[in-house]
């Protein structure tokens, strides 16, 4: 049996820890408004972020991730999100699903028939090395490098290619080259020795040695008519093929 003096006390006990449980449910429910209010998140800022970065940004605020797509875009690298729906910035719920596209890079230029095409360059006097690197810059390939002897161009340098310079063809299209060898060598010869003889042996001796003949005539009386008297350049000299040997040539008088 309970006395006065413990019912008093107990009466006041449960007087005093009365405000303290209200105060316990008002923090709870105010608690409960703040977790109800937490189920809406700001969506983040994608672009440019790798994939795997995307998706783990996501699963820390309780959001999902779905690709959908690719797309061509001038800012955003290959592989990388280039396009987010919804925007960063959004108030979405959690669990809510944020699709992406992520980008191919830049779109490829089509070429048409006119960026196919390109002009042969002037290739004349380029060492070999200069006319291949030129053509390669311009999408052309090399093709067959002839080799030829030149007056006129310096020894390992082009004298010309085919097709030639100005002439419009499509990349990729193969060009010949003719190098220089530098001057022809010049075959020489020793002038034979063809004094005192009859002018038509003389002349048949020179030819044989691929040399051409000059024939002045000159009236005299000490060698017999048709007689070669002196000839110049003198015998045993070495001159190149195709010289003219100077003959004087006895005549008489009528």
């Amino acid at each position: 049996m309970i006395n006065k003096t413990k019912r008093s006390s107990l009466t006041k006990s449960i007087f005093i820890t009365s405000p303290i449980l209200l105060l316990g449910f008002v923090i709870f429910t105010g608690t409960g408004c703040k977790i109800s209010k937490d189920t809406s998140v700001n969506v983040p800022n994608l672009y440019g972020a790798p994939l795997m970065s995307a998706q783990n940004e996501l699963q820390n605020r309780g959001l999902y991730l779905e690709v959908v797509g690719e797309k061509y875009s001038d800012d955003i690298p290959a592989g990388l999100i280039c396009w987010q729906s919804p925007l960063s910035g959004s108030v979405v719920a959690r669990g809510s699903t944020i699709k992406v596209m992520l980008s191919k890079g830049k779109e490829p230029v089509k070429e048409s028939k006119d960026t196919l095409s390109v002009t042969i360059p002037e290739l004349k006097g380029l060492t070999l090395k200069e006319a291949i690197d030129k053509l390669y810059t311009l999408n052309l390939k090399l093709g067959k490098i002839e080799e030829k002897y030149s007056n006129e161009i310096e020894k390992g340098k082009i004298i010309k290619s085919d097709p030639g310079a100005g002439s419009v063809v499509t990349k990729g299209t193969q060009i010949n080259l003719v190098k220089s060898l530098g001057k022809k060598p010049v075959k020489k010869v020793r002038v034979p020795k063809v004094t005192h003889m009859k002018i038509w042996k003389a002349r048949k001796i020179l030819s044989s040695k691929g040399l051409k003949v000059k024939e002045i005539r000159k009236v005299t009386t000490e060698y017999y008519e048709n007689t070669v008297m002196s000839q110049s350049p003198a015998a045993g000299k070495l001159v190149p093929v195709g010289s003219t040997v100077t003959l004087i040539v006895a005549d008489v008088l009528d």
